[in-house]
């Protein structure tokens, strides 16, 4: 584990695979998450494309909860990684389901 997430194998510039703890109401909590361009994330949902940044946080697996986060960014690099794992460890009112956020 770096900078305290686990950077999985099937991960590439468009599409960061990452496990981590992070906050929920809870000291230890896991996230199993994927961390993608817009792009991406429209070309695996075409029928539903995302027009926003969004997360939607999914079900309990053996590593986590699940977690996608789809930013507005041409790449998935480090710094994304590291300030997504912030923005999600620091988000208060993070609920299963769909939340969108910030503009195009």
């Amino acid at each position: 584990m770096i900078d305290g997430y686990e950077l999985l194998p099937d991960s590439d510039e468009t599409c960061a695979h990452v496990r981590f703890c992070g906050r929920r109401g809870e000291p230890a909590f896991a996230w199993d998450a994927r961390i993608m361009t817009r792009e991406h994330y429209n070309r695996l949902h075409p029928d539903n494309p995302c027009r926003r940044q969004l997360i939607l946080i999914g079900d309990e697996s053996e590593h986590g909860t699940t977690i996608d986060i789809v930013l507005a960014l041409p790449r998935i690099d480090r710094a994304a990684i590291l300030k997504t794992l912030v923005m999600v460890r620091n988000y208060k009112a993070l609920r299963p389901g769909r939340i969108e956020f910030g503009g195009d």
